[in-house]
């Protein structure tokens, strides 16, 4: 009997590590999953609401008037976009709500690679991150208009701030745990992160991140496969310290454009 409670003793410190082991990588890929939900029930919403849109705008894209009403309603059903716009044939915004972001109609385009994409396709967008004529970074989501003849008339476009679309969610499946989760896309750019300064740079190719080889390593992993772990070292977004971060990351995909969501746990560094 006593045999037995000392082995019982013995195995107990193994099976604690294993199922912290278990709880943690459970954690990591639940964190995901959700994060992931979130993000795909925002593309489906975007999507309905685009192409029952656009359907409303095929034999109307000459009426200003009733460009400016689908997309005022559009905002309205879609808090988390900055601006809408109709954007015609050869890319310049046309029509844009809300009346904030009036003054850029008239501005062209067309030069932008999502842009060229739905002229050259006709087919749903969704772009890298990239500075916008609004004057910020962010992320677009352009969706075709196509005439009662089945000709391209022109596109209604969804401007979003990283941190708009992102922040409600994530702060929510976040809390106060010591977890950061930042997105970038499979070419480097950071489409969002907590520190904002790091929105719209690239991982491979900025500056910032040359001190830390391991990061540009981990990231080109990242890049490389749909899902998996790493470890680096890199600033806490918070406390600006360098810490040890144990990173998982799934993917997410549409219209061909791949967003790699990372899961990084912080570690303080052995000083």
């Amino acid at each position: 009997m006593k045999i037995r409670n000392i082995l019982a003793m013995l195995a107990l410190p193994l099976m604690l590590s294993s199922c912290m082991t278990d709880y943690a990588e459970l954690t990591a890929t639940g964190t995901l999953s959700e994060v992931k939900k979130n993000i795909n029930a925002n593309f489906e919403n975007f999507q309905t609401d685009m192409s029952s849109s656009a359907a409303k705008l095929s034999d109307k894209t000459g009426d200003a008037n009733e460009i400016r009403s689908v997309l005022a309603s559009l905002k309205i059903k879609n808090p988390l976009i900055v601006d809408c716009s109709f954007v015609n044939q050869k890319g310049v915004m046309k029509v844009v709500e809300p009346v904030k972001y009036k003054k850029y109609e008239g501005s062209d385009i067309s030069a932008q690679e999502h842009v060229a994409r739905i002229v050259r396709t006709q087919k749903p967008v969704l772009s890298n991150v990239f500075r916008s004529v609004e004057g910020f970074y962010s992320f677009d989501f352009g969706y075709p208009v196509i005439n009662k003849s089945g000709a391209y008339a022109g596109s209604i476009s969804f401007l979003v701030k990283p941190e708009i679309f992102f922040r409600p969610f994530l702060d929510q499946i976040l809390k106060k745990r010591p977890v950061e989760i930042w997105v970038m896309d499979s070419n480097g750019f950071v489409i969002y992160d907590r520190d904002k300064g790091q929105i719209g740079r690239n991982v491979f190719k900025d500056d910032m991140y040359k001190p830390f080889p391991e990061l540009i390593k981990a990231c080109h992993q990242i890049s490389a496969r749909s899902d998996g772990t790493t470890e680096y070292e890199f600033y806490s977004a918070v406390t600006k310290e360098k810490v040890l971060k144990k990173a998982s990351w799934t993917t997410v995909m549409l219209y061909g454009v791949e967003w790699k969501i990372v899961y990084a746990e912080l570690n303080t560094l052995n000083k």
